[in-house]
């Protein structure tokens, strides 16, 4: 029940055993299982529930039938369940006596025998603890098994009553403080329209219309104000004062963490008002009721690890520096947050709004244009010089010089370090101009500097020649670079350039503000903008995976493996990464975090809850799963198509979608998502890359689509930076296997070349192949493809031009063996022919016998798939038979025994070593396909030999018959053979009816044979002929994959490689007929897209006019009940 893929696994497992990939995914799915099943909330209703409380590992609640049960949170059974015959509405408990409240009725009852003990009329509106009442009239009682005292007397109702060590407080209209002493009046809190507070030894919590307020009990003073935008109706305090708990009318329960001000957690699932909330006093749990008649047991929500400090001005830069951050605020402080200490190391004239850190130096620059210059980790200030006329936005290190951005559209490279030591004395400056506006960015790429700029350029600078050697026309807030660059825009994209032509990537939309930081911190870019998001997008496959949610807008970001630092208006968070983390950890908006357990806990338990697309943006770590992997794990194909449909993302960082259904062979799953890669790939050719894991095992698979993802991944591109046309003389096309996945022109052509002349065009493979020759995962890669099950998959462009690519390579190794056997060949012919009995010619051949026997035992150790052609059987016959020959030669000679099976050796070496030689036809591209012709027709000859032999045996007994039995048995066989071709070689005397019976024999087995014969043959050639470009390809990869296999140096060097290809452009693939044919097939693809498009918004039309027409019906249905 459990898992589809698990299950599967077992079967798999009890017979070849799991594989560790597959035992660690097995474990990994089993632990989150469990933390689902842990953390998802439980439901126990429908039920009126009034009122709750919490004793240990239970919840005692009332209920408006008049029922006082127990339930048990971890049996999940109800305990006990006792009746008192009326409505409850509250009810307390006090050592062996219950007091219980109902409509305008009090009772008290004596435990366990439940004997009444007072019964009275009152209008009781709370109870407490201690049998402390507050009622309509203003009376707050105190019962004992006595009966009751009035403790208080206040002249509104009383709506809540709590006792601290210091005082009595009652909510009526306001918050009254008691002392608890005197019973007197000592404070009245009356500012807003109080509903409910809850307090602690020496702080109150007051919920109130608007929001909450929570007061120190010494002064009464505010020290914490949440606003809301629903009404409060309850809030409880933790047992340390660290947490707040309120649950509001619009069904919501929001937790606060009230020590370090982080960002409150959200707990949704009720439809209607929150009655009560309780906190378990061992602080794991929350129980909750609602107007929904709902009860929900909640687990206490996990804060993220998190810092807040509480600067009161805007932070505008951050830098992480070993152990501690340096942060420029706001009112012109630089300070340094180490060790949970905050201290000012600096005081700037103007705003600091740039932060370098070189050796052991720190470097600010202010809106002044001051750039001043401080040591680390001391922050001792050692000078600071007028750097620009304007302020500082960028600062960066390039060797033994600073490089400075201002205001004033000008860049400054300061020369004051030598051998990394600052060197004041000796400062000198070199001016770069070109901007047109204040400079924004800058950014080092070896001896290059980019620079960006509010006049929409980006403007590229030679360090060594000081000069301006690049611009591109784009508008950017923030700019990285480390191995590509990255920018943020006033839109909320984040772009991706590559450095090497400085052409955007991808474009990404991850905010809906501007972004102010961006970072790449290995596999992840993190981004940072004024909505408050952190965005986490995959570098390698350019999808946004995730988002942490703060709650005001986010002004700057310093990240590293360990940590993530964000500054705000009027604070610094400090949180640990969690991307590098070993704990379960989800990403994703906490407000619907507890909907997420629940709603994976319906996945698993098989409860089919309607798809729910919000669900699929949390991530969970460090498995990096999402909804998509549980959907896989568990076979469900609706959901995941569903999701796939809504454009969720595909994460593969240890697992992906795609290898959980591959491993479980789950063909349909598999379609879907290489569906899904197939259409997002198009727009982001970069996602082809999940691809790359599982290309062999999809290979083997054969996959229809396979082709289309082959066609697709492999993308004609045309850049500003490629040339249109080359000399004519150039020879096309040419391939290249990189590590780097853009075309670089200098890899096809040199500068000479770019003359004009004819057209060409450059294509990107976008799927990463292991093509280095002699690897073992490039020969697991060819053996893929020589057994893929579709040979429609050999005739994708890539494949064609891949394999061109390889044998231009392994053709040289095959050319020098068929020249060997060649010779072989040529010797073996010449010593037959006219020097049979010459010893020293045979000793020639033996030699050349020998080393091509090596070479075979050579591919034998080397060769995993040896045996499985029939040319190296061939092989070990031919050397077999020539040894025995020169034996048997060695005997005549030395013993003069002459052998009677000399002639038959020699023979059936003759015909194997020529039939060998047939194979050696495949390096020719005009003979190619006639050996796949060959093989293909050797390979369906088994069931024309059957046909055959039965004619012929049925035909000898008729010839048997005619001749009265007069000859042997074999005689009349190799008669009917012959009358099978049309020759009836006998002189025999035959009578006329006789002759008649032969006629009709002779012409009845002819045509029988030949049409089986021309049959056989024609289809053989038909579908070596239909499909000879996969025929000649299967061929060449068969060769491909024998050299491979003899570099077994390389067997190690197993990288992922790009290929790249520069070709002619005159021809139109449109005006093939395989082109037409795929163009066809878009076409009708594209058609049957729109359709399914247009009959998915009829059916969800169709179902709204249904369910209002059902609707409409069950209150006519209504109306009729009720005139009856």
């Amino acid at each position: 029940m459990f898992s589809y893929l698990s299950e599967k696994l077992s079967k798999s497992g009890s017979r070849i055993g799991l594989t560790p990939e597959q035992q660690d995914l097995r474990t990994n799915m089993g632990k989150l299982r469990e933390y689902i099943f842990e953390k998802a909330p439980q439901t126990i209703g429908p039920v009126e529930i009034t009122k709750i409380r919490i004793l240990g590992n239970q919840i005692e609640y009332s209920t408006t039938h008049g029922n006082i049960c127990k339930y048990g949170i971890l049996s999940r059974k109800v305990a006990d369940d006792t009746s008192f015959g009326f409505p409850i509405h509250n009810f307390s408990v006090q050592d062996d006596m219950i007091a219980v409240v109902g409509v305008n009725e009090f009772k008290i009852f004596r435990m366990p025998n439940f004997e009444i003990l007072f019964s009275e009329k009152l209008e009781v509106t709370c109870i407490i603890p201690g049998f402390f009442t507050g009622e309509n009239n203003g009376l707050i009682k105190r019962w004992t098994s006595e009966g009751s005292e009035i403790f208080l007397t206040l002249k509104k109702p009383v709506l809540s009553i709590k006792f601290s060590d210091k005082y009595i407080v009652a909510l009526t209209q306001y918050l009254n403080f008691f002392s608890i002493s005197t019973k007197e009046l000592v404070h009245k809190i009356k500012d807003k329209n109080f509903l409910t507070f809850d307090l602690n030894i020496d702080i109150i919590a007051v919920g109130h219309d608007e929001g909450i307020e929570v007061y120190e009990l010494q002064e009464f003073t505010v020290i914490h104000s949440f606003n809301n935008k629903s009404p409060c109706n309850c809030v409880r305090l933790t047992s340390f004062s660290d947490f707040l708990i309120s649950g509001n009318r619009d069904g919501t329960i929001k937790v606060y963490e009230l020590k370090q001000k982080k960002s409150e957690i959200t707990l949704r699932g009720h439809k209607g008002s929150i009655i009560q909330c309780e906190l378990s006093p061992q602080g794991n749990y929350i129980v909750s009721i609602c107007t929904d008649h709902i009860m929900k047991i909640w687990s206490f929500p996990e804060f993220p690890e998190e810092t807040i400090l509480d600067t009161r001005v805007s932070v505008l830069k951050v830098l992480l520096l070993g152990n501690s951050i340096i942060c420029c605020k706001g009112d012109k402080k630089v300070s340094v947050y180490s060790n949970g200490e905050t201290e000012d190391i600096l005081i700037t004239k103007g705003i600091a709004m740039s932060l370098i850190n070189v050796n052991e130096w720190v470097l600010i620059g202010d809106d002044f244009g001051l750039v001043y210059a401080l040591t680390a980790p001391n922050y001792v200030l050692m000078f600071e010089m007028q750097a620009h006329n304007g302020g500082i936005r960028g600062i960066v290190i390039h060797k033994d010089t600073v490089i400075t951005g201002g205001a004033d559209s000008v860049i400054n490279i300061w020369t004051c370090f030598e051998n990394s030591e600052l060197k004041i004395e000796k400062i000198t400056k070199t001016s770069l101009t070109g901007h047109q506006q204040a400079i924004w960015t800058l950014c080092i790429v070896g001896d290059f500097l980019i620079s960006s700029s509010p006049d929409r350029t980006i403007r590229v600078w030679d360090l060594n020649d000081k000069m301006e050697i690049g611009m591109i026309n784009c508008e950017i807030n923030v700019m990285e670079v480390s191995s590509c660059m990255i920018t943020g825009d006033f839109e909320g994209k984040v772009k991706i350039w590559n450095v090497y032509d400085l052409c955007i990537e991808s474009s990404i939309e991850a905010h809906m503000a501007a972004v102010t930081g961006v970072s790449l911190v290995k596999d992840f870019i993190i981004s940072v903008g004024l909505d408050g998001i952190l965005c986490i997008i995959s570098y390698k496959y350019r999808n946004l995976i995730s988002k942490i949610h703060y709650k005001d807008p986010i002004l700057c970001l310093a990240i590293s493996e360990f940590k993530i630092i964000t500054g705000f208006k009027q604070k610094m968070s400090v949180r640990e990464n969690p991307l590098y983390q070993d704990k379960i950890t989800i990403l994703g908006p906490q407000d619907l975090l507890q909907n997420y357990y629940g709603y994976l806990k319906s996945i698993y338990t098989r409860l089919n809850p309607p798809h729910n697309q919000s669900m699929d943006q949390f991530v969970i770590l460090p498995y990096y799963f999402n909804t998509l992997h549980i959907y896989c794990y568990l076979n469900l194909l609706p959901y995941l198509s569903q999701s796939l449909d809504g454009f969720s993302p595909l994460i593969a960082m240890k697992y992906s979608p795609l290898s959980i259904v591959i491993s479980a062979d789950m063909h349909s799953l598999k379609n879907a998502i290489c569906k899904n890669i197939l259409q997002a790939g198009k727009e982001n050719p970069y996602y082809f890359y999940l691809l790359d894991d599982h290309i062999i095992q999809l290979n083997l698979q054969g996959s229809a689509i396979l082709f289309d993802l082959y066609e697709a991944a492999y993308v004609t591109v045309n850049r500003d930076y490629l040339p249109k046309m080359c000399a004519i003389d150039i020879i096309m096309p040419k391939h290249k296997a990189v590590r780097y996945q853009r075309i670089q022109i200098e890899d096809f052509l040199t500068p000479e070349d770019l003359a004009d002349g004819d057209n060409i065009k450059f294509r990107e493979n976008y799927i990463g192949t292991h093509l280095n020759i002699g690897s073992s995962k490039s020969i697991e890669f060819i053996e893929s493809l020589i057994n893929c099950p579709n040979p429609q998959i050999l005739r994708a462009s890539f494949i064609q031009d891949m394999v061109k690519y390889k044998w231009e390579v392994a053709k040289y190794p095959i050319f020098i063996q068929a020249a060997m056997y060649f010779i072989y060949l040529v010797l073996l012919s010449v010593y037959i022919e006219w020097f049979n009995q010459d010893v020293y010619f045979l000793g020639a051949l033996f030699i050349l016998n020998a080393l091509l026997l090596i070479y075979e035992t050579f591919q034998m150790i080397v060769f995993r798939s040896y045996f499985k052609s029939i040319w190296n059987y061939l092989d070990w016959a031919r050397a077999i038979l020539l040894i025995s020959y020169a034996i048997l030669e060695a005997l005549l000679i030395f013993y003069h025994e002459k052998s009677k099976y000399e002639k038959a050796i020699m023979s059936l070496l003759i015909i194997s070593s020529w039939i060998r030689g047939i194979s050696y036809f495949r390096i020719f591209n005009r003979t190619r396909y006639l050996i796949r012709l060959l093989q293909d027709s050797f390979k369906n000859i088994l069931g024309f030999m059957m046909c055959f032999c039965y004619f012929l045996f049925s035909f000898a007994m008729f010839n048997l018959i005619i001749d009265n039995n007069g000859h042997e048995q074999i005689v009349y066989i190799l008669q009917t053979y012959n009358l099978a071709f049309g020759n009836i070689g006998s002189e025999r005397k035959y009578d006329f009816i006789q002759w008649i019976c032969l006629t009709g024999a002779i012409l009845s087995l002819c045509i029988i044979v030949t049409n089986i014969m021309v049959s056989l043959i024609s289809d053989c050639f038909e579908k070596v002929q239909t499909d000879s470009l996969s025929a000649d390809t299967q061929e060449l990869l068969e060769m491909i994959y024998e050299v491979e296999n003899m570099i077994f140096t390389r067997r190690n060097s197993n990288f992922l490689m790009y290929f790249h290809t520069i070709d002619w452009n005159f021809k139109d693939n449109n005006q093939t007929w395989e082109g037409r044919l795929r163009m066809i097939a878009g076409l009708v693809e594209n058609l049957y897209a729109k359709e399914k498009v247009h009959i998915k918004i009829e059916e969800e039309f169709f179902d709204i006019k249904t369910k209002r027409l059902v609707s409409l019906g069950t209150k006519i249905d209504r109306l009729a009940r009720y005139f009856k």
